[in-house]
């Protein structure tokens, strides 16, 4: 009998680990993270991942956070929690679906996988992701840098600081789009053709392209182009430059891709513009002919 409920029970708990994401020896609940982070005087290991659509998550789980060797080791000295946004909802708790998209917000999370190390407090003490070589390599890599924590704190984070300072008000202005190009051009009413549904498409996409490049990125390249020229001018020690250097060569890989689309967006508009001119001057000298006959 005994043997039989052990059985019953293995089954039963493969069952309920079958129903969630998260892995043995992980939380999803972050508040409760944080309090015991704080009573233990640990750090959190927040995983932020798309566990059952993000290849690189999942890579980063079975070559690093599923192995005893990482287990063994980052239960001592982290609370390790899982903030997952997987395409299947049923794998959430109903907590963690209401609380995930929140936090990945707070966090301003853009990618996956993203690990953030926190203090009790919830603070971002360091910020990584994947890296490829094992358990062994990832946790030294993680005592390396918060080994620097205080001085990134004390130099990098200002940096960063003024390079992310318009990234709240540029992204809410992006989340807007939406709204007024749906408001200008509503769905056609049903029964329309598949001709007059593309050529709103078309209008949809060309007016939110005016509104995301002719207006918010016009708005908002001046004021980038200004955060990266006060922050490569913001001194910092010897030790710290390097760091410094990836921030900002990191953020303007990004920042000139945003600046590439603008201007291709402005060329575009510009040949339109002429094309126009040159259809308008050859009707009028078109008209003018027919008027001297």
């Amino acid at each position: 009998m005994k043997r039989v409920l052990m059985a019953a029970m293995a089954v039963a708990a493969g069952v309920a680990m079958a129903k969630t994401s998260t892995p043995v020896g992980w939380t999803d609940d972050y508040d409760a993270a944080l309090k015991r982070a704080a009573a233990e005087k640990k750090l959190v290991l927040a995983d932020f991942s798309g566990s059952d659509w993000c290849g690189w998550c999942k890579r980063l789980d079975s070559e690093v956070f599923a192995k005893d060797e990482f287990m063994s080791v980052a239960t001592n000295k982290y609370v390790l929690v899982m903030i997952d946004s997987p395409s299947d909802e049923s794998l959430l708790s109903e907590q963690a679906k209401e609380r995930n998209p929140k936090l990945c917000e707070k966090y301003r999370i853009h990618g996956f996988p993203t690990v953030l190390i926190l203090d009790g407090d919830g603070t971002v003490v360091h910020k990584t992701g994947y890296a490829a070589g094992g358990p062994e390599k990832y946790l030294k890599a993680l005592e390396d840098e918060l080994k620097d924590a205080p001085d990134v704190a004390k130099y990098i984070k200002p940096i960063e600081d003024v390079l992310n300072e318009q990234d709240e008000a540029f992204e809410a202005e992006m989340r807007g789009i939406q709204k007024k190009v749906m408001e200008k051009y509503p769905d056609l009413p049903e029964g329309a053709s598949d001709k007059e549904q593309k050529k709103l498409e078309k209008r949809r996409s060309r007016y939110w392209q005016q509104i995301m490049f002719g207006e918010i990125a016009a708005k908002y390249i001046p004021l980038y182009d200004a955060a990266f020229a006060k922050a490569k001018e913001m001194k910092v020690p010897s030790h710290m430059e390097a760091r410094k250097l990836k921030l900002i060569s990191e953020q303007e890989r990004n920042y000139a891709m945003l600046k590439s689309a603008a201007a291709a967006f402005e060329a575009s508009e510009k040949a339109r513009a002429e094309r126009k001119a040159a259809k308008k001057a050859a009707m009028d000298v078109e008209n003018e002919a027919k008027d001297s006959d």
